[in-house]
């Protein structure tokens, strides 16, 4: 019987595909960033499917719905100098956090004043340089 924390085949292509994404990154390379990125959210996705008997159905649900979310939004934003792309990469980023706000919040996850305050700091200061 297998370990809880054993690895599958998908930890092999998380790393990988997160190394080639960093390397094509750092060396200019955007045909091995455009094919690695896409491959990191579905690596994490077949992680939540292979452990899906240890999580209620409607976390599973919420968790794979921001990771395809979090696909669609890498592959719009491999070319972020498009402002087209970038709309459609940055809605389906927010997809994903609602996603995650909604299975944390079910988690019990709530926000606290001293975690809010700095939040609300670097939204006013994005909105104001936006």
């Amino acid at each position: 019987m297998k370990s809880k924390n054993s690895w599958g085949v998908e930890h092999a292509v998380f790393a990988g595909a997160t190394l080639a994404t960093v390397v094509g990154a750092v060396t200019g390379r955007e045909r091995l960033q455009q094919a690695a990125k896409p491959l990191i959210a579905p690596a994490l996705a077949a992680r939540v499917l292979r452990r899906r008997a240890d999580t209620d159905p409607a976390d599973i649900a919420l968790l794979l719905a921001g990771l395809a979310a979090a696909t669609v939004g890498d592959v719009f934003m491999i070319d972020p100098d498009d402002d087209a792309r970038l709309v459609r990469g940055a809605s389906s980023f927010a997809v994903m956090q609602v996603g995650y706000s909604a299975l944390l919040l079910r988690r019990g996850a709530r926000p606290t004043a001293p975690a809010l305050l700095p939040r609300l700091a670097g939204w006013a200061g994005a909105a104001a340089l936006l």
